[in-house]
């Protein structure tokens, strides 16, 4: 059969086609950031059609919607489903929404080829590390990057596509991969007895990685041990709970003292998938549980956000530190009067604090007892006027290949020293 080409009205057509679909697709996301606010599991819920077919329909257009923007948490689409079908219904409209949510990210990445992988590197450099991980089986390669769960989602479709990843092995094994959310989403979080909110938080971080912990305090766990070899934290007081009903009673005080029934205020976090998804779960929980409480969410890159603390320009920041050396002290001294350049933002200002990390510093140096208990009562004073809130310590899991050893992990500092590294044939 002869070759047709197209005429001049043909690529016109196509053009414009074109053109109004990504037009349409603007649409969609402009009114989405118009309504972000209304992107919790309540208001997925509450808004989501009666009828099943429809409301099938709205949830895998809002994992479209996911796939492409940073301002909906898909945990909270997960669960919904759970709490708008039967659980073989739901799990088949999660998975709908999956495939839909990694198939779109992957036919962009396709489409721009080598401009995507550069973007990826650039904004991601760790994401080199796909290059080294990948294997004959494009089938397997994608299933090992969806379990391992290290890079964001999103990002990962993209390269795949990208990088021409056969899309009859990338679809299956994503699907696979990303399984245990599908299910364990609306199965766990009726299981435990825990509410939507609390479930959607714990499940994200349960499913994908069971190493990260509640923050008990703001000195780490397993971290810093005193004279007595015991950790820090099996010294000190355990400082966080929840108690809603106490909140709402603050917040009923706060109002009166205001002399307002409404208040504003911004979180500002960086826009990786882990900071999105932990900055959706407090204005979630906030919002829900204080009515006339909006959370305004503001998500920038990593290095906006730092120069916004740095400029003590935010109203409430998401930010996250770890320890250069394993003492107390070293996280401690950085909330005295005299850091506010480099890591002190909040300008909070505590006499007793500084006196007490001023001793641990100098006079009580070689008095190992008494300077352990002055940090211990440093965190204390700040736990009780609370310049930080502390949220939760992250873990990371790590796959190592059998006949690999002498990898030598450490919590603080060079996570890894690979002096002694031996690796077999098995």
């Amino acid at each position: 059969m002869p070759r047709v080409s197209k005429t001049a009205a043909d690529r016109q057509h196509l053009w414009l086609a074109k053109v109004l679909g990504g037009l349409v697709w603007l649409a969609i996301i402009a009114l989405c950031l118009v309504h972000k606010d209304s992107f919790t599991l309540e208001g997925i819920l509450t808004y989501t059609p009666d009828k099943p077919l429809l409301a099938a329909l709205v949830l895998v257009a809002l994992f479209a919607v996911k796939s492409l923007s940073v301002f909906l948490y898909s945990g909270f689409l997960y669960m919904a489903a759970g709490g708008l079908f039967p659980l073989p219904a739901a799990i088949a409209v999660n998975l709908a929404g999956t495939a839909v949510m990694v198939t779109l990210p992957y036919l962009l990445g396709q489409k721009l080829g080598g401009r995507a992988v550069e973007y990826i590197l650039s904004r991601w450099p760790k994401a080199a590390a796909l290059h080294d991980l990948r294997c004959d089986s494009d089938f397997f390669f994608v299933l090992l990057i969806r379990l391992l769960n290290v890079f964001s989602l999103d990002m990962v479709s993209a390269y795949m596509g990208a990088v021409g990843v056969k899309y009859r092995a990338y679809l299956p094994a994503s699907l696979l991969g990303l399984a245990s959310m599908c299910v364990l989403f609306p199965i766990m979080g009726r299981a435990l007895g825990m509410t939507d909110q609390a479930f959607g938080i714990w499940a994200g971080t349960a499913v994908n990685d069971t190493s990260s912990v509640v923050a008990t305090g703001y000195v780490l766990q397993d971290f810093g041990k005193g004279p007595d070899g015991k950790y820090f934290r099996e010294m000190a007081p355990s400082y966080t709970f929840t108690d809603k009903e106490k909140a709402v009673e603050y917040w009923e005080l706060a109002k009166e003292e205001l002399g307002t029934d409404a208040v504003t205020f911004t979180l500002l976090y960086e826009d990786s998938e882990s900071a999105s998804n932990v900055a959706a779960f407090i204005q979630s929980e906030i919002e829900t549980t204080l009515p006339g409480v909006t959370v305004e969410m503001q998500s920038v890159p990593k290095k906006v956000r730092i120069e916004n603390m740095q400029n003590f320009d935010f109203d409430l920041v998401l930010n996250r530190w770890g320890a250069d050396y394993d003492d107390p002290y070293a996280l401690l001294n950085l909330y005295t009067s005299d850091r506010f350049a480099n890591s002190n933002y909040g300008k909070w200002v505590n006499e007793d604090y500084d006196a007490l990390i001023s001793a641990a510093r100098d006079e009580l140096a070689l008095q190992p007892e008494e300077r352990w208990q002055a940090l211990i009562d440093a965190e204390a004073v700040m736990m009780d006027e609370l310049p930080l809130i502390p949220l939760y310590q992250n873990g990371e899991a790590t796959l190592i290949r059998p006949g690999v050893t002498g990898m030598d992990y450490h919590f603080v500092g060079i996570e890894w020293i690979y002096r002694d590294l031996n690796k077999t044939s098995a």
